[in-house]
């Protein structure tokens, strides 16, 4: 079983089955090529402390199961604002931008709040696996997902369903973008989300 998403090979990264995508083993979840852009963001230089707080993905094609190099540069530099572009190339294509907005981290006090959570808690919801293909790939390997017991009435292993109201799925990362790397944002871009699924009625 793959033990990270993708596997580093000097300046490439490889993917591994804990990045296929739901719909083909030929090519990979929206989910990893978000990670390895992160990893690359969080990984520019800075002359002080700085913080990602907004991350712009842009998936131009589909990401195939081949050896993936990714590179970053400065838009707007600034002290305490800045904007980062990074890129992911498949040979000489490029498959995937992400812009990102980084501050400058400064002491704050954030007050104590009373309320209860907007969304139940991970652990008193339902794993959820979805009803795409089986077998290795990204939604089960790489993620877990867990979503409401019962979702239109069908459960949460079926999927969303339908219906007009909204519900959401929470995830964390299984495993990490690549051997050894410390867990930040590229581990958890594409895993710390809630999926809201809504329909007409």
């Amino acid at each position: 079983m793959a033990t990270s998403i993708f596997e580093r090979d000097g300046d490439l990264f490889t993917p591994t089955e804990a990045a296929l995508s739901p719909w083909s083993d030929q090519a990979l979840h929206g989910g990893p090529p978000t990670m390895l852009l992160a990893r690359e963001i969080e990984r520019f230089p800075a002359e002080q402390p700085m913080f990602v707080t907004r991350l712009t993905v842009e998936l131009m094609r589909a990401v195939g199961r081949t050896p993936l190099a990714v590179s970053s540069r400065l838009l707007r530099p600034g002290r305490k604002v800045q904007l980062i572009e990074a890129s992911l190339w498949s040979g000489d294509h490029e498959i995937a931008r992400a812009t990102a907005a980084r501050i400058r981290t400064a002491e704050v006090v954030v007050p104590a709040r009373e309320e209860p959570p907007s969304h139940p808690l991970p652990e008193t919801l339902t794993e959820w696996t979805g009803n795409w293909r089986s077998g290795p790939v990204y939604h089960l390997l790489g993620v877990e997902a867990r979503a409401a017991h019962e979702i239109d009435g069908i459960g949460a292993r079926a999927g969303f369903g339908s219906g007009s109201s909204s519900h959401s799925c929470r995830t964390r990362s299984r495993v990490g973008c690549c051997a050894s790397a410390r867990p930040r944002i590229s581990q958890t871009a594409s895993a710390s989300w809630s999926t809201r699924a809504r329909r007409a009625s």
